[in-house]
């Protein structure tokens, strides 16, 4: 494990969808700053056990567990594991989301359910079940949006329209909460080379001529981002809330 500042030493953190990807990237930062880690998964529980081993095996402490966002249960399951395994909460990390990748013209109502569901108000029932914990700590909330709530991306536009009602979310969980000392962010990070490409079927050049039109030339990696998660939540920016923070590159700074 990387030796880093203890940005968030003896703190509690949940993260959803931590079994991959950026979700990963974000257990193994938190965990590297101190951080006593839940993290959910929904069907990789080879994946997600694989980085409990990795992560104890470089001293930190994390557990898993099993959750469909979209239902009671799963809410359930993980408030008992963050009540018994870590008695509090400090950050809420949320991550998890899913999609379908297709045209506007072709997304159905259940489709539109679904995706909603899961990017748009699983946060806002994670904040219900956890204001408490959030409220005495003064903790803190921080959703993972992207891009294309503000840009059009092929594919996405579903996704895109639920990252958008996330955003909006993030602003009135911050207004709600900021009265009981609890910060709430968002993070749009650009597009990286994770299986969300693969899974969105876009073209290798759309990929490649991200990444060149980007001032940094390179496209972002999850590690990166999820060094800004962990800076975002720690007291280093004790004065930030309700913001949506870009974690591209400089890629929307420029026009083309």
């Amino acid at each position: 494990m990387t030796v880093l500042p203890q940005l968030h030493s003896g703190r509690n953190v949940l993260v959803t969808g931590g079994s991959g990807g950026l979700g990963a990237a974000l257990v193994r930062a938190f965990a590297a700053h101190g951080a006593r880690v839940v993290l959910t998964y929904l069907t990789e529980g080879k994946v997600a056990d694989a980085l409990v081993e990795e992560v104890r095996a470089d001293g930190g402490a994390v557990w898993a567990v099993q959750a469909n966002l979209a239902e009671r249960e799963g809410l359930d399951a993980i408030e008992q594991v963050v009540t018994g395994e870590l008695g509090s909460l400090d950050v809420l990390i949320a991550n998890a989301a899913s999609g379908v990748f297709k045209p506007l013209s072709l997304v159905t109502r259940r489709d539109w359910s679904w995706v909603m569901e899961v990017n748009a108000m699983s946060i806002v029932l994670l904040v219900q079940r956890f204001v408490a914990a959030l409220s005495t700590s003064g903790g803190n909330v921080l959703a993972m949006s992207s891009l294309g709530a503000a840009r059009a991306i092929p594919q996405y536009g579903l996704v895109g329209a639920s990252k958008a009602a996330l955003e909006a979310v993030v602003r009135q969980l911050a207004a709600e909460l900021g009265p009981a000392g609890v910060r709430v962010n968002a993070l749009a990070p650009g597009l990286m080379e994770t299986r969300v490409i693969g899974v969105m079927g876009v073209e290798d050049e759309f990929v490649s001529s991200a990444g060149r039109r980007t001032p940094l030339g390179r496209l972002v990696d999850p590690d990166e981002v999820a060094q800004v998660a962990a800076a975002v939540t720690s007291h280093l920016f004790a004065a930030v809330s309700g913001e949506v923070i870009t974690v591209d590159g400089g890629f929307r700074a420029v026009a083309f």
